[in-house]
């Protein structure tokens, strides 16, 4: 038996009283299991099995399945609000599209635990918390742009500033080629620049509405273009 932390990133129920579950483990990445008989009412296994919940799990291989023999809840997801899984749920879509099946994710565990933790005990964070995941996963994906100095000339100090896409960071007009990019006019991405530079648990002060929406923007826009560049990348491999 092999056994492994893991977080529940989807169920399935099939057959007549099994259950399908698609979990992200450090040691493993994303690998899929069986659990047999979970939902019958008498299962020892399924009160644990719920989506999101932070467990340590015990497998075995099958012939065609993993199966899953032990379940332990460690960290239960509950949430009071509709902002909360929402943010969850994003944290899911992510990992779903960028973590590896069957490879050692770590560091993305690490971080998607916390990021739920923060969710389950922030409520009226969620939206900064969601920005902060997205900011350290590509952090570990390799693609944290550079938001302090143009990545050409180094400078510092400089007042026309232009985010280069295609370079992931800032620029300067000095060194601004015909890439694809746009520019940093919102006073609300100055004021958040800190924010996304500090550590995941910093949270304060609070954003306002227009704080985040400007600064979700920015960072969608940044994440989609590091997440189509990745995938064309792995295609053409």
């Amino acid at each position: 038996m092999l056994v492994t932390p893991a977080i529940i990133l989807r169920k399935l129920e099939t057959k007549e009283h099994d259950k399908f579950l698609e979990l992200l483990t450090p040691q493993f990445g994303r690998i899929d299991v069986v659990a047999r008989g979970t939902r019958k009412i008498e299962s020892k296994l399924n009160p644990h099995l719920n989506l999101l919940n932070i467990l340590e799990v015990g497998f075995v291989q099958g012939p065609a399945n993993k199966v899953l023999v032990l379940a332990d809840t460690k960290e239960k997801f509950e949430a009071s609000k509709v902002e909360q899984y929402e943010a969850a749920f994003e944290i899911i879509r992510l990992l779903e599209k960028l973590t590896w099946a069957e490879l050692p994710e770590p560091k993305t565990f690490v971080l998607a635990e916390e990021g739920l933790k923060q969710i389950r005990l922030y409520p009226d964070f969620c939206g900064q918390i969601t920005i902060k995941f997205k900011i350290k996963l590509l952090e570990i994906l390799g693609y944290k742009p550079e938001l302090e100095k143009c990545i050409h000339c180094h400078k510092r100090d400089f007042v026309k500033k232009t985010f280069n896409y295609t370079q992931g960071g800032l620029t300067c007009k000095d060194c601004l080629g015909p890439y694809e990019a746009i520019d940093i006019k919102e006073e609300s991405f100055w004021k958040t620049t800190n924010y996304l530079l500090n550590d995941f648990a910093w949270l304060e002060p609070k954003l306002s509405a227009e704080d985040i929406n400007q600064q979700t923007r920015f960072i969608d826009n940044l994440f989609n273009h590091f997440v189509d560049d990745r995938q064309k990348n792995v295609a053409f491999i």
